[in-house]
């Protein structure tokens, strides 16, 4: 699943996520970059939504939806919007994976959780 998601991410990347970040910048070094921006905090929204892709990027999806957030409040933007959700559906698929782990093998509720997310995995680009 974070592969499909890493994909999209890039796209949005490649789209004006982090374009100011040189190419193939490792994601801590673009979360460090993007925090740099940040310090003092910026008023604008572009530098929250570019820390955001930055650390989806790296897989901290809580922090990502944090920083999203915050370039919402500051700015509605249609594309904030889609990555905030993107990082919304990992964190809720992460999180009903463990939680479905959690459960007794014969646990109905196990079994249905399982069956929801092996379906999902298949309707997913």
């Amino acid at each position: 699943m974070r592969g499909r998601l890493h994909l999209v991410l890039l796209a949005g990347l490649a789209a004006g996520g982090c374009t100011s970040l040189p190419a193939g910048l490792a994601p801590t070094s673009a979360e460090h970059a993007c925090r740099a921006v940040l310090d003092p905090p910026a008023d604008g929204s572009d530098p929250w939504f570019r820390l955001g892709n930055a650390l989806a990027e790296a897989g901290d999806y809580d922090a990502a939806e944090r920083a999203y957030r915050e370039s919402l409040r500051r700015r509605p933007d249609p594309r904030t919007r889609h990555n905030l959700a993107l990082v919304q559906l990992q964190l809720g698929l992460t999180g009903l994976q463990a939680a479905a782990a959690a459960l007794p093998a014969d646990d109905p509720a196990r079994v249905a959780s399982r069956a929801y997310l092996h379906e999902l995995r298949q309707t997913l680009p």
